[in-house]
């Protein structure tokens, strides 16, 4: 009997990608209008379409300055795709829908769950709740004590508006600023103050809303999952890690961190080493880093943050498992165990999956990239990890790129945002065979 092919409309992951492009649109559209640009005149569609995408993707990757180049209008449409796109579409519908609608479908809880990038959590409106206080509490209490920075050097109108702005920008890893003339966070490199509160809210919009959870509800008798403690120890490891080697490598470089005192040189490597982990904002001039610092800081983007978090790259749970695998694998051992759990194999193909692809993707965009615009590889391939990381740090080349350019960084972003699995399974969902069952033989294959 022939296979009969299901034709699925409405999988959770279609629903997000049609979320998504339907926010960048309308977006786009509303900062093509006169009254989104600063001087008044219309800006074209496609780099209102970048920076729209760069906003919902929270990436931070700009071709028109978000201080000068924006009316507050244009900026605060910026802002509100920037906390839809932290949050994730599926997961502001699913408030709507459960919370206010008392909608409760099994759809509507696995498009909340994928839009969340959750396997499976019981009381999914406890979840929602949870991701609501946990943002819109970190991002007021920041704005509020960058208010109290802000206003002894600015009007407090202007205070209450640039608070506001970074606290949103910087908890959903953004990495947009109102600052002015490109400039991000540089006038703060030496000022502890705005940088704690900055490297505070990336670290925790980055660790994920189930580890917050996990961390802050948990009781006395119930243990901290395996999963948690991988993903707190990774980025631990990496953040200090990518604060030593920034360090090391620019420690004597006069254009970044060289006429620093010490102990601005320790927090300028941190605070990179915490945004180069998708949050796009930087105190020290990027286009003036060494070559190893490039390729150290596309390791840290390429990883990015953690699942279920606001955070881009292959995640930091994702690269754990790869590097634990190949461990094992090297030490001769057949099975991968972490915490005394082991873990599926399933989930260990998912992670290689997301990675290979990951790389593949960005070695295509790397050389269609170099084809059309006239720039250093080394600033190519910056770019290109910053834009499939949603990190939006960048060296210097956004604001030059071609109109093929512009839409290639477009897609990168999209697909860095949504993920690759998200991306893939849409797809694959749309047409659905039934399980085949047969067992094959194995196969003799030789490698290496």
């Amino acid at each position: 009997m022939a296979k009969q092919r299901v034709i699925n409309k409405s999988t959770p992951g279609r629903m997000i990608i049609l979320g998504f492009v339907a926010v960048i649109l309308v977006g786009a559209l509303l900062l093509t209008l006169p009254v989104s640009s600063a001087d008044g005149k219309s800006v074209s569609f496609l780099d209102s379409l970048f920076t729209a995408t760069s906003a919902t993707c929270v990436t931070g990757l700009v071709v028109r300055d978000t201080g000068t180049g924006w009316s507050v209008f244009g900026q605060t449409v910026i802002l509100l795709m920037i906390q839809i796109g932290g949050l994730g579409f599926m997961t502001v519908a699913g408030f709507l829908r459960i919370l206010l609608f008392k909608g409760n479908k099994f759809s509507d809880r696995e498009a909340v769950l994928q839009g969340l990038n959750i396997d499976y959590i019981s009381d999914i409106k406890h979840m929602l709740r949870f991701v609501a206080k946990v943002t819109f509490g970190c991002e007021g209490v920041a704005a509020l004590l960058l208010f109290f920075r802000f206003v002894t050097q600015m009007s407090v109108g202007k205070a209450v508006y640039a608070s506001v702005f970074h606290a949103v920008s910087a908890f959903c890893n953004a990495g947009f600023d109102v600052m002015g003339n490109f400039s991000s966070l540089t006038s703060y490199a030496d000022d502890l103050y705005v940088n704690i509160i900055i490297m505070a809210l990336i670290t925790m919009g980055g660790l994920g809303y189930l580890v917050w959870m996990e961390l802050l509800e948990h009781k006395k008798n119930k243990k901290i999952s395996p999963y948690t403690k991988m993903v707190l120890i990774t980025s631990a490891v990496l953040l200090v890690g990518g604060a030593f080697l920034f360090a090391l490598f620019e420690w004597n470089n006069p254009a970044t961190i060289g006429k620093m005192t010490v102990g601005d040189k320790i927090l300028a490597s941190f605070f990179q080493s915490v945004t180069f982990r998708t949050a796009g904002f930087n105190t020290v001039d990027l286009s003036a880093i060494t070559r190893l610092t490039v390729l150290m800081s596309c390791l840290l983007m390429f990883i990015g943050g953690s699942s279920g978090s606001t955070a881009g790259g292959i995640k930091t749970g994702t690269f754990a498992i790869v590097m634990l695998t190949v461990r094992n694998i090297l030490r001769g051992r057949s099975e991968i165990v972490i915490f005394n759990r082991r873990i599926n194999r399933n989930t260990i193909y998912r992670a290689f999956t997301i990675v290979v692809v990951g790389i593949l993707i960005l070695i295509l965009s790397v050389a269609l990239l170099s084809y059309t615009e006239d720039a250093p590889l080394s600033c190519i391939l910056f770019e290109c990890v910053s834009a499939f990381g949603t990190v939006g740090v960048t060296m210097g080349i956004t604001t030059a790129l071609s109109a093929i350019g512009k839409i290639l960084l477009i897609l990168l972003m999209f697909m860095g945002r949504l993920g690759i699995l998200t991306l893939s399974c849409s797809i694959a969902s749309q047409l659905k065979n039934e399980e085949n069952l047969v067992e094959y033989l194995d196969a003799k294959m030789l490698v290496g």
